[in-house]
């Protein structure tokens, strides 16, 4: 019989029985003296079975963690032999385990998954283990770890619901479910602990940051060229990380302050640092406030270098979930995308680069997981629930079955909205709806081209000038447009200009305001600064030369005269350019519905666009007076309240009685339950991430346009949202669509 079959034959009902069997084909094949099996817990490691003690301890004799020969096994993740084991100097007796008169040892973990399970042990009297011996008990340990695992949570589903069935309540960051194996990251140098030091001799402190910094530069090259093997996308991302740290950005501030205080590297480093934390968290923008993560990841990493100390290193499981106290997006791309199943973070932010990078790779996130223990967690299985925002640690058995379950389903799901990709969108009765993606990385770019979308509805330009000291040139726009719209050719792409001011600033573009959302945003700062945006659109319009699917859309119109006047600039630039022998096809020129204000005065507007796009996210907030980012008020904030509803849909009457075009773009155009009153409304295009493409072309498959039509109806004579989330939720219900209904990520008030 072959050890793999009688590892199958072991019984997983019953711990004793399927311990006290292993050990005793263990001990005769190494002809050892003993051999003893111990499971990994949380705290402590518990006897499962030994050849040498009575069975009354088998289950029941506890040993602490991290002790002696058998914590080594633990600490390295490999196996052991060692010959005489009283003379190794980690050697410490312990009695409870009766093997004092044997010298020789051996022993190996049980692992599954990158997780430590238990520890299989042997002990000889007369000879030592050889190498042989060594291979034979890694291999049998690889063999039985799935069985063991599957013992394991027999047996520990006795334990306590409290303990192991309790979930712990986020937010959701990126939507979908994950089950995998923990993998802590945390910061291993602390700036708080820094001192303060002066210097003698500042050119070498120079010096020092330098090559620091080099380091770090280095570290972020080798993951780009990992990335470009990989075929993924995130170059954009990194380089956005090479600029915090070259001559421009931290290394020169650092160097600075060498110069200027005779600071030690380390005290510039952390004074720097530091004071750039502060003034992110002061932001009102949570964009630009989430960026505070970036730049302590890169100070940590420098720091790191400069206390010459070893840069941490991780075992990935084949399904890991990092988790974290706020996770930087390098260390998300440190992980191998094969193995990457979803992230935990006790901080963190929706706006984060994190959370962008997360949400374009589809990989579900959960974060402000205050409750969390890090220091528990390590190792340790977890579920992911990214539609409700909440994890579950070390699920039990019952649990467990629920969880694969669900990732089935899902799995399934995902199969079947790749199976659609080249199908059109439409209702059950065909009528078509036009489904567009919104680009702001490189990653949503190339997840968008696998989906075969219709288009680019939004690609947020700001991206290009944001991670920068200065304003991007215009090779750079011409390239990184360009590439867009090849890339879609001869599908359209709707550039929006930059969208920028007040509480989404620049480092080269620093605005202070009382009121940001209300303020100086948007239109508003390009045409104070209409150069820049002649600048912009000059680019837009080169990097379409040849191509004839360049749309241009500006943001935050609320005055008749911002659209004229930014009207008047692309008219002239392309002119210009046309006559100097450029071949130019007029790009569709559009604009953002975002600003209550603009909704009364379409037709006004109509005579100088050709297309509207409405910004569904901040049209929300504006009419209903809500931040949806500040946690007092959040809760008022609802894409189903009635007023929503009553403005979107009169909204696309007025724009199709100018016979133009609409589309929406932002939550409501990607939420399942919201997606469906969008087209019976009458849309001519949804765009959303990347992400929810699937998901909205498989729900709008149960409806038929005139079934919409009614709910529609229904849910505009509602007085409140919860009323119009009632006659969703039981449409859904009744087309068997109700697992949709908790995917919806909206407020019900």
């Amino acid at each position: 019989m072959s050890w793999t079959k009688f590892i199958e034959t072991l019984d997983i009902n019953d711990p004793i029985a399927f311990s006290k069997v292993l050990v005793s084909e263990v001990k005769t094949h190494l002809q050892a003296d003993v051999c003893q099996v111990l499971s990994i817990e949380k705290h402590q490691s518990r006897l499962l079975a030994a050849t040498n003690l009575s069975e009354r301890w088998f289950g029941h004799l506890r040993l602490p963690l991290h002790h002696g020969l058998l914590g080594l096994i633990q600490d390295r993740g490999e196996v052991l032999s060692i010959a005489d084991m009283t003379l190794h100097p980690q050697y410490v007796a312990i009695p409870e385990l009766a093997v004092e008169h044997q010298l020789h040892f051996i022993g190996a973990p049980i692992m599954s998954h990158g997780r430590l399970l238990g520890l299989l042990t042997c002990y000889r009297e007369d000879q030592p283990f050889n190498d042989k011996d060594s291979a034979w008990l890694v291999t049998f340990c690889l063999q039985l770890d799935e069985r063991f695992e599957q013992m394991l949570t027999h047996h520990q589903s006795g334990r306590s619901e409290q303990e192991s069935d309790h979930y712990l309540q986020g937010l959701t960051s990126v939507q979908g479910v994950a089950i995998g194996y923990a993998v802590v990251v945390d910061s291993s140098v602390d700036f708080e602990k820094i001192a303060d030091l002066k210097t003698e001799d500042p050119a070498k402190e120079v010096e020092l940051i330098a090559k620091a910094v080099t380091q770090v530069r280095e570290d972020i090259k080798s993951l780009q060229a990992v990335i470009s093997q990989a075929e993924s996308d995130n170059q954009d991302l990194l380089s956005a990380y090479s600029h915090m740290v070259d001559r421009h950005g931290l290394l020169r501030s650092v160097t600075d302050q060498i110069r200027k205080r005779c600071w030690t590297a380390q005290t510039a480093l952390k004074h720097v640092v530091l004071g750039y934390i502060q003034e992110f968290e002061s932001m009102k923008d949570p964009y630009l406030k989430a960026r505070m993560i970036d730049i302590q990841d890169i100070g940590q990493r420098v720091l790191t270098y400069l206390l010459n100390q070893k840069k941490q290193t991780f075992k990935y499981p084949k399904r890991t979930i990092l988790v974290g106290q706020d996770i930087s997006p390098i260390s998300l791309v440190e992980v191998p995308e094969q193995c990457l199943v979803g992230v935990c973070s006790l901080k963190g932010s929706r706006s984060s680069h994190t959370s962008i990078l997360a949400r374009a790779l589809g990989v579900p996130m959960v974060i402000g997981l205050s409750q969390l223990n890090l220091s528990d967690v390590n190792g340790q299985l977890i579920f992911i629930d990214g539609y409700q925002g909440r994890i579950l640690v070390n699920p039990g058995v019952r649990y467990r079955r629920y969880f694969y379950q669900l990732l089935h389903e899902e799995s399934a799901l995902k199969d079947y909205f790749e199976s659609m990709r080249d199908q059109p969108c439409q209702t059950e009765d065909g009528h078509a709806v036009s489904m567009f993606v919104n680009i702001g990385f490189g990653t949503d770019m190339q997840r968008s081209l696998k989906l075969n979308a219709d288009g680019v509805g939004l690609f947020r330009s700001e991206v290009c000038f944001m991670g920068r000291d200065f304003f991007p040139s215009e090779q750079e726009q011409i390239d990184i447009y360009g590439q867009l719209l090849k890339a879609f050719s001869p599908r359209p792409v709707v550039l929006r200009t930059l969208d920028v001011g007040g509480d989404k600033g620049l480092s080269y573009l620093d605005v202070k305001e009382e009121n940001p959302y209300l303020g100086w945003r948007g239109i508003r700062v390009s045409l104070d600064h209409p150069e820049v945006l002649k600048f912009q659109i000059r680019a837009m319009l080169k990097a379409s030369a040849g191509l004839k699917n360049c749309h241009i859309l500006v943001p935050m119109i609320s005055h008749l005269s911002e659209l004229k006047i930014a009207r008047k600039i692309l008219d002239s630039s392309y002119k210009e350019l046309c006559a100097e022998g450029l071949d130019i096809h007029m790009p569709h020129f559009g604009m953002m519905v975002e600003v209550p204000a603009a909704l009364y005065q379409i037709q006004h507007m109509a005579a100088y666009v050709d297309f509207f796009s409405v910004g569904s996210n901040d049209m929300v907030q504006y009419l209903l007076a809500v931040d949806r980012n500040n946690h007092l008020v959040s809760h008022l904030y609802s894409i189903l309240h009635p007023a929503v509803l009553q403005v979107l849909t009169q909204l696309v009457k007025s724009v199709h009685q100018e016979r133009k075009h609409v589309s929406i773009c932002g939550e409501m155009a990607g939420d399942p339950m919201s997606a469906v009153l969008l087209v019976a409304m009458g849309y001519d295009s949804l765009s959303m991430s990347s992400i929810c493409v699937g998901q909205i072309k498989w729900v709008l498959k149960h409806f038929d346009l005139a079934s919409l039509k009614d709910i529609l109806s229904r849910s505009l004579n509602c007085a409140e949202a919860k009323e119009v989330f009632a006659i969703l939720q039981a449409a859904f219900k009744q087309r068997g669509l109700e697992r949709w209904v908790g995917f919806s990520n909206h407020n019900r008030q």
